[in-house]
C-alpha cells in the first residue's frame, strides 16, 4: 500500500464534486445509487451501463462510495478478531 490517507481522499472527493461544476458528472443518473447493490434491476443496470459508456466513468459520489466501502473492509481486516 502506498501509505495513502483514505479519510483524506474521502474528502477530495467531496470538494471535487462541488468544484466541477458538472452536477451530472457529479451525481449521475438517479438510479446511480442503486446500482451499487448486488439486487440492484436490470433497468437500473443497463441505464447506469448506458451512463458509463457516455461520460466514460461512474459518477464522483458513486465512486467516492465505493472507496469508503473499500476503506470498511481494510479496516475491519486490521482489527483483531
Amino acid at each position: 500500500m502506498a501509505n495513502y490517507d483514505g479519510q483524506k481522499c474521502i474528502g477530495l472527493f467531496n470538494k471535487l464534486a462541488l468544484d466541477m461544476g458538472d452536477i451530472e458528472a457529479v451525481f449521475g443518473p438517479d438510479e446511480s445509487d442503486d446500482e451499487l447493490f448486488e439486487d440492484a434491476s436490470w433497468d437500473t443496470k443497463i441505464r447506469i451501463w448506458l451512463y458509463q459508456r457516455k461520460r466514460g466513468y461512474l459518477p464522483i459520489r458513486d465512486r467516492r462510495e465505493m472507496l469508503v466501502r473499500h476503506l470498511d473492509r481494510i479496516a475491519s481486516r486490521k482489527q483483531p478478531v
